[in-house]
């Protein structure tokens, strides 16, 4: 027996998927709107001009730099064209894992395939909590993670319905997946090609072509790569080797961060209201459950129905329990959890055949790839499952596969799906109503101004607005030139850099918080010419006391920071903001006094006399 949709869940499905795409025009509207003058600078600093560094963080920058030249440079753009291949990518995996797990009894296809996929995408969404949307290294290796998951289904499928070229296309995917991840972050490739390894090996043992088809294409574009970035194999070798001394010197994003067990983050987002929303959603997949039984249609679709709306009073009247809690991706797998525990009654059996080995595989590959994501952010686990609750999600839905008859399953599919949207649209609305480092919130951002002159405008907040403008003014009256180096000293301005059109030679961020923060600048600036140092112009707040990293930096090089600086002008940086209040701080921009060959040739004699 074949099993349809119904009216009501397809009306359903329809005006969910109709929504969806005013959800999305939201969304897109808002890539145009803030900046972010600590990782937004940092992003576009690493994607103009990724050769200039030498860090890990720097290599997705010569993935996106084509992608930001075909923008022209425009920010709200550049977002936009990225965020809507990311969408696509996950749009593509939803599909696969659907046809993959959907019984023959009852199987999604056509335009209904393709609904309830663009729903289920929307589920990845959970990434952008923290609303980070500039091209970066973390959405390039969720990107490349979905890319390698989208290959194993392709080679899935095509062993149960036998499509050579779906499966040669899907090798092709996972080589292409696991460039991109040894692009964004090293470790999180390895830990890929581990997982890929040993699901092969599980799974198509021992047939060996396609694996060794995708480690032949995968190695090779990264040998091209590194060829041309650094010009040999043991030059690109030595960068790795370089930058995770560097790194673990810094004490910032280390790769031991990510065996961290972050208590303030779990502590912090354990609220009442969240731990409530959590019940919520929990229950509202338990009932929904009970009511696939009934044979009346209306008592079906009025459990998601219910759910939605409960969902939106939770999201929108609250007191912004969302706000800033870095667990609300966890939300995501709540109501597939409640219809999981109401899939263990008695009363409810399970169909035989649906129990098979090859979906329990899946389940536990496409679970683990939760925590590939974290091996590539280096932060808190808390905080990179909850931003990688996408896959932990697709997991739960595999496993309800694994346990729902087919007469059920086109319903718990479908209702699923609408849930995913609503949950992960509230998580973005939340995000964007208290932007990562930003005023709140992007909704009230009017103001619109470039962020570099002569460039597409962004809306600001008048306060961001005035810094801006303000800053451009001074140097330009100062008599700045594009391209003349800056060093920001403060450690929270890198876009103030990007927005003079110019960088920082070999460190894109000197971030001062950090606990080996003065042992790694002072390597950055011992990478620095004479020439470029001398050259250099300075942002620092408090001026004219003695910033801390000065004397051991600059002193090293010949330069008497009281004495060889002078106050180009102060501008006003306004981005903290708490209980309806900005906390505003002066920023001085110092343009050098010496002539230049002064300066040089003082750094050269000290550096001469210093050098062992």
């Amino acid at each position: 027996m074949t099993y349809a949709i119904d009216r009501t869940v397809k009306s359903l499905l329809v005006v969910s998927g109709l929504m969806a795409l005013v959800y999305l025009s939201f969304i897109y509207k808002c890539f145009f709107n803030g900046f972010d003058f600590t990782d937004d600078g940092v992003y576009l600093l690493v994607i103009e001009r990724p050769w200039e560094y030498d860090t890990l963080h720097i290599l997705s920058g010569f993935i996106h730099h084509p992608l930001y030249l075909l923008v022209g440079g425009d920010i709200g753009w550049l977002r936009s064209v990225n965020f809507t291949l990311y969408l696509l990518a996950a749009i593509y995996l939803c599909s696969l894992v659907l046809r993959a797990i959907s019984p023959p009894e009852a199987p999604l296809k056509g335009f209904w395939l393709c609904l309830v996929s663009f729903l289920f995408s929307f589920g990845s969404l959970t990434l952008f909590n923290l609303w980070l949307p500039t091209p970066n290294y973390n959405i390039l290796n969720f990107m490349a993670i979905v890319l390698v998951a989208i290959g194993v289904f392709s080679v899935t499928l095509q062993k149960r319905k036998k499509e050579r070229a779906l499966a040669w296309s899907g090798w092709l995917w996972i080589a292409v997946g696991g460039y991109l991840a040894a692009m964004s972050r090293p470790h999180a490739a390895v830990a890929l090609a581990l997982l890929v390894a040993l699901w092969g090996l599980w799974s198509y043992w021992p047939d060996w072509r396609g694996p060794a088809l995708a480690a032949a294409l995968s190695l090779f574009a990264l040998a091209a790569t590194a060829t041309a970035i650094d010009g040999s194999l043991g030059a690109f070798v030595l960068r790795f080797q370089t930058a995770i001394l560097e790194e673990s010197i810094s004490g910032a994003h280390s790769v031991s961060q990510i065996l961290t067990l972050d208590a303030d983050i779990l502590w912090l987002g354990l609220t009442l209201n969240f731990l409530a929303g959590l019940a919520l959603l929990f229950l509202a997949g338990f009932v929904l459950g009970f009511t696939e039984k009934s044979p009346r249609a209306n008592v079906r679709l009025s459990v998601p129905v219910a759910a939605i709306l409960a969902l939106n009073l939770y999201i929108f009247y609250s007191d912004r329990l969302l706000w800033q809690n870095y667990l609300a991706g966890y939300l995501l797998w709540a109501p597939a959890l409640g219809l999981f525990a109401r899939s263990q009654f008695k009363d409810f059996k399970i169909a035989p055949k649906r129990a098979k080995p090859p979906l329990l595989r899946l389940f536990f590959f496409v679970l683990i790839l939760t925590l590939v994501y974290g091996a590539g952010s280096n932060n808190s686990v808390f905080l990179t499952v909850s931003l990688a609750s996408f896959f932990a999600f697709l997991a739960l839905l595999i496993l309800l596969a694994r346990q729902t008859p087919p007469r059920f399953w086109l319903y718990r599919a479908s209702s699923l799906s609408v849930l995913a949207l609503f949950i992960s649209v509230g998580i973005v609305v939340s995000s964007v109503g208290q932007p990562y480092r930003q005023p709140p919130s992007l909704f009230s951002y009017g103001v619109p101004q470039s962020v570099r002159d002569g460039g597409a405008p962004l809306n600001f907040a008048p306060p961001m607005a005035r810094y801006l403008m303000g800053l451009k003014f001074i140097a330009r009256e100062s008599g700045f030139t594009p391209g003349t180096p800056v060093i920001d000293l403060t450690g929270r301005v890198p876009g103030a850099i990007y927005a003079l059109n110019t960088y920082t030679p070999r460190a894109y961020w000197l971030n001062s918080i950090n606990p080996g923060a003065q042992e790694y600048a002072r390597r950055f600036f011992g990478k620095m010419t004479c020439a470029q140092i001398a050259a250099a112009w300075i942002i620092w707040e408090n001026y004219p006391s003695l910033p801390p990293l000065i004397p051991p930096l600059l002193s090293d090089s010949g330069i008497n920071f009281k004495t060889d600086y002078l106050l180009a002008g102060a501008t006003v940086y306004a981005s903290d903001f708490s209980e309806g209040e900005y906390y505003a701080r002066s920023q001085y921009l110092l343009k050098p006094a010496r002539p230049l060959a002064d300066a040089i040739a003082a750094c050269s004699q000290k550096r001469a006399a210093v050098a062992p």
